[in-house]
């Protein structure tokens, strides 16, 4: 192949990285569609898709609840386990006194709307799974994707 999966770095982060040079137009990665994760197909659905009741979210947070369903699937199951077990630390995770310490505050108040507008969002993915009679996914589970 042409590329592969590069270390984790100090943030736990990784990416894919080239193994070789390219030439624009050279392919570099294929997809099977049934192993898309999508928040919208223009025609019939795609296998990850998100769940239905999830229409009224947000696409990112759509996205990462069809993450977190696919855990059950023994297919997705290890390339989803491949994935950081903890968040990398972004500003919207960070302590208050942490944020404080960036003496910056308008990075402090970005970071406090995110923070925010996850937890609402996350209220938001409840109160849907409820709607649709599915047990409301655990908070942490719902950050980390």
């Amino acid at each position: 192949g042409r590329v592969h999966l590069g270390a984790a770095t100090v943030a736990g982060l990784r990416g894919l990285v080239a193994q070789r040079s390219s030439a624009v137009g050279d392919v570099l990665l294929e997809v099977p569609l049934e192993c898309v994760l999508s928040t919208a197909g223009d025609g019939a659905p795609l296998p990850a898709e998100p769940p239905p009741w999830t229409a009224s979210l947000p696409w990112n947070v759509q996205l990462a609840l069809s993450a977190l369903e696919r855990e059950r699937d023994e297919h997705w199951r290890p390339f989803l386990q491949s994935w950081p077990a903890e968040s990398p630390a972004l500003p919207l995770l960070l302590e208050p006194e942490v944020l404080s310490a960036a003496q910056d505050d308008a990075f402090e108040a970005d970071a406090d709307a995110a923070c925010f507008w996850l937890h609402e969002q996350y209220l938001e993915a409840c109160d849907a799974a409820e709607a649709a009679g599915l047990d409301a996914p655990a908070e942490p589970a719902v950050r980390r994707a």
